[in-house]
C-alpha cells in the first residue's frame, strides 16, 4: 500500500508499522541503516527519467544536455508535486538550473504523465519512466533524460531489523534480484543490475 507514497511516508512507517522487507533509494539505505538487519541490504536496480510526450507526436533530438535543452526551450514541463515527491524535487532541480530560464514548470499532484494527453502542444512531462510515463495511456517515452542532468533512482532493499519472518524476507530479496526478477524489472523500464 505504500508504494506510490511519499518517500518520508515510507520511511517514518518503517518505524512504526509491521514489516520484514523496505525498498528505498540507496542513499536512503544508508541514512536508515539502523532499522535494517546488517548485511541483509542488496541494490536492486535503476529507475530512469525520461520525456513523455503524447503518442503520434514528432520528439526532437534530446540526446545530449545541449539537445535536451533546446528541446524543451519555451516548453511546459508537467512534474510530480515537489512538495510530496522525490522524482518531483529532483526534476525541479535540474529544471532550475541555468539553460532552462524560458521551461515552464507545471507541478501535478499525481502521476504527471496521466494529466498530458489533455494539454495542448507545448506540453511535455518529465517523470520516472516504469512507474509515471509507462503507465499512461496516449504517452510515450521519446527520451531518457541526458545521463550529465543526473535524474535516476538507484534503489535496494533490505530485511528490517524488526523483521518476524526475517528468514522469508531474505528469500524474497534474493528472488529481487535473481536473473527469473530481473527480466520482470527489465520489462518494466527498470536498468537491472545498476548500471556502474
Amino acid at each position: 500500500p505504500l508504494a506510490n507514497a511519499p518517500l518520508g511516508v515510507i520511511v517514518d512507517s518503517i518505524a512504526k508499522q509491521p514489516a520484514d522487507i523496505a525498498i528505498l533509494p540507496v542513499a536512503d539505505m544508508a541514512s536508515h541503516s539502523a532499522e535494517f538487519k546488517p548485511g541483509t541490504s542488496h541494490p536492486i536496480g535503476r529507475v530512469m527519467f525520461g520525456v513523455g510526450m503524447r503518442a503520434g507526436e514528432k520528439a526532437p533530438a534530446m540526446a545530449t544536455e545541449a539537445e535536451f535543452k533546446k528541446a524543451l526551450a519555451g516548453k511546459t514541463v508537467l512534474i510530480n508535486n515537489p512538495a510530496a515527491s522525490i522524482s518531483g524535487r529532483m526534476v525541479k532541480q535540474v529544471l532550475d538550473k541555468p539553460g532552462f530560464e524560458t521551461v515552464k514548470q507545471d507541478p501535478q499532484p499525481n502521476n504527471t504523465a496521466l494529466a498530458l494527453p489533455n494539454r495542448h502542444n507545448d506540453y511535455v512531462v518529465i517523470g520516472v519512466v516504469p512507474e509515471q510515463i509507462m503507465a499512461a495511456p496516449h504517452v510515450k517515452t521519446v527520451a531518457e533524460v541526458p545521463a550529465s542532468l543526473g535524474l535516476k533512482i538507484d534503489f535496494s532493499g533490505g530485511v528490517l531489523a524488526k523483521a518476524k519472518n526475517a528468514a522469508l524476507a531474505a528469500s524474497f530479496l534474493a528472488y529481487l534480484i535473481s536473473p527469473e526478477a530481473q527480466a520482470v524489472w527489465k520489462a518494466g523500464g527498470v536498468a537491472v543490475p545498476i548500471p556502474r
